[in-house]
């Protein structure tokens, strides 16, 4: 959008276990997001790291419900509310003490050497995908 890199990026992962990961990165935006947000069968979380903030909604008892055939005041008493306590300080500061203290020997890192390749893999080939998307908007 404003350089010769990526400005923004939105990334949707599809997992062979069928999970799916919808990802959205930006430098450009004037909003300032840095929310992470879990979907599951039978609840949904949702943290804000810049708020401090998260929550949990979860369904009592998933197997009494039918698709298409709830009561929304049913469902809605059949929720559990929790809000999460989020630590206090920066996540981003937290992931670069715990890689530095792994790199002193003193336990493990925020994540294993073989998972920060891994995501390192999958971010170089949502960075290539979107080389081959805008090359072929170029070329029409």
């Amino acid at each position: 959008m404003l350089s010769s890199n990526e400005d923004i990026a939105n990334a949707r992962l599809e997992f062979e276990d069928g999970c799916v990961a919808n990802l959205t990165a930006s430098r450009v935006s004037v909003e300032r997001l840095r929310r992470i947000r879990f979907f599951q069968k039978d609840a949904y979380v949702s943290v804000d790291l810049f708020d401090k903030s998260g929550e949990a909604f979860v369904i009592k008892d998933p197997g009494s419900f039918k698709p298409g055939e709830v009561d929304p005041f049913a469902l809605l008493a059949a929720i559990d509310r929790t809000k999460l306590e989020i630590p206090a300080g920066e996540p981003l500061t937290f992931e670069l003490q715990a890689f530095l203290r792994s790199l002193r020997g003193e336990g493990a890192g925020a994540a294993s050497a073989q998972s920060g390749r891994d995501a390192l893999y999958v971010a170089e080939e949502v960075r290539e995908a979107m080389r081959r998307r805008a090359l072929q908007w170029s070329a029409r």
